[in-house]
C-alpha cells in the first residue's frame, strides 16, 4: 500500500483493456442468453452479471448498482447509489476494472481501497474479463457450460485473493477486525 504512484506511473503500468469493446460484448450477451446463464448485462461493464435490470442489483465485477440508468442518459450523473455518470463509469472500468478511477483511491477506507485497486485484484478481474469474453467464441451450449465452470473457478480464486489482501492489510495495520 505504501506511497501513491504518480498518474504517469499508473498509466505506464496499467494499459487500457485490449479485450472486446463494451458495445460488442454487451450486444453479444444480450443476444445470446444461453451463453450468459440468462443473466442481464451490467450497463456499466457489459458483462452478464445481473439477475434483472433496473432492480438495484449490484455488479460484483465493476461495482455498479443498477438504478436503471442506461445509454439514453449515460452522460448524466444521477446520484443515488452511483457517484458517476454511466459514461465515466464505463471509461474507468476499462482501466481499473471498477467504476472508480485511480485518482479516487483516497476516497475509500483502506480495506476497500486495497480490494479495489491492489494490482493483484485488478489482474484477477482481468482474468475474469478474459474468461467472460471466451464465452463469445463458444459454439455449443456444452462449450458454454464448460466456460462457465472456468468462470466459477476464477470467481472463487478472486474471493480468496480478496480475503488474503484484506488479511495482509489487517496484519499491516495491527488489527484483527475491519471497521
Amino acid at each position: 500500500m505504501g506511497k501513491r504512484d504518480s498518474q504517469e506511473t499508473i498509466k505506464k503500468r496499467w494499459f487500457k483493456w485490449r479485450g472486446v469493446d463494451f458495445n460488442t460484448r454487451r450486444s453479444f450477451f444480450d443476444l445470446h442468453p444461453d451463453h450468459s446463464r440468462r443473466l442481464c448485462t451490467c450497463p456499466a461493464c457489459g458483462y452478464p452479471m445481473l439477475a434483472s435490470r433496473a432492480g438495484f442489483d449490484y455488479c460484483s465485477l465493476c461495482h455498479w448498482e443498477d438504478d436503471g440508468q442506461d445509454d439514453p442518459h449515460a452522460d448524466e450523473a444521477w446520484g443515488g447509489p452511483n457517484d458517476h455518470s454511466l459514461t465515466q463509469a464505463r471509461a474507468n472500468f476499462e482501466i481499473t476494472c471498477c467504476v472508480w478511477s485511480f485518482e479516487e483511491r483516497g476516497d475509500f477506507s483502506r480495506w476497500n481501497e486495497a480490494t479495489l485497486f491492489d494490482e493483484r485484484m485488478i489482474a484477477s478481474k482481468r482474468r475474469l474479463r478474459a474468461a467472460y469474453e471466451a464465452l463469445m467464441s463458444c459454439e455449443t451450449l456444452a462449450q458454454s457450460y464448460d466456460q462457465w465452470q472456468e468462470i466459477d473457478v476464477l470467481w472463487r480464486a478472486h474471493f480468496e485473493l480478496r480475503n488474503a489482501v484484506e488479511s495482509e492489510l489487517d496484519e499491516m495495520m495491527g488489527k484483527t477486525n475491519k471497521p
